[in-house]
């Protein structure tokens, strides 16, 4: 607790000086990481080149456990739905999200029923996550689902639904002419992305000029 208080001291001193430097903690999930975040990352290593940025890769729901311990100042991470109370959340990206299958898959043709879906096999997020929340309540799926495979990398979703194994489900910054979108009747996705703060901690300086730099890259 003192080293908690020290920490927070060390902050609010931080802040009242006039240039933005000093040490920044946080993480990122892979998918923000790898395609959102580069861009942003390094025009703020050129505008704050006093800050030193210690990032780690890691799921969105250890991020906000690791927000919420003190382990990191922020999270930039898919948003939970239902986030602890003392967790502060800001929507960066909206995430649109779609059903998808191989060009060549049987149920890449002609209208699909939310039955037909869920007796195919499906390449679906690990359940636990924040996104496979999502889609279950999206899909209605309890336990009666063919899964064929789960995995929390969006990337190896796509690489396996592009060789006609199943359907799954990716943002829409994913899509190319490899897949093509199941449209369900009444059904939408959408994640929302973006960063994670502990309500009752002091940002840094350095978090805020990221902060900044995240909503102004939209």
């Amino acid at each position: 607790r003192i080293l908690d208080e020290l920490e927070e001291s060390e902050r609010i001193i931080s802040n009242l000086r006039e240039s933005t430097r000093g040490h920044l903690r946080f993480a990122t999930s892979h998918h923000v990481g790898l395609h959102r975040l580069p861009a942003v990352l390094g025009q703020f290593a050129k505008a704050y080149p006093d800050v030193d940025l210690e990032l780690q890769f890691m799921d969105s729901e250890q991020a906000c456990q690791q927000v919420l311990h003190g382990d990191i100042e922020l999270g930039i991470v898919t948003l939970p739905s239902q986030p602890d109370e003392r967790l502060q959340l800001e929507t960066v990206w909206h995430d649109p999200m779609h059903c998808v299958v191989a060009a060549g898959h049987p149920l890449a043709s002609g209208k699909v029923t939310r039955k037909q879906l869920l007796q195919a096999p499906s390449i679906l997020p690990s359940h636990g996550t924040y996104t496979r929340a999502l889609i279950d309540h999206a899909l209605q799926l309890d336990d009666n689902i063919n899964i064929l495979i789960e995995t929390n990398y969006l990337e190896t979703i796509k690489a396996m639904v592009e060789t006609g194994l199943g359907w799954g489900v990716i943002p829409d910054s994913m899509l190319d002419e490899s897949l093509k979108i199941i449209n369900i009747k009444t059904v939408k996705m959408q994640r929302e992305l973006g960063v994670v703060f502990h309500k009752s901690r002091t940002r840094s300086g350095p978090a805020n000029a990221l902060l900044n730099s995240l909503n102004s890259s939209n």
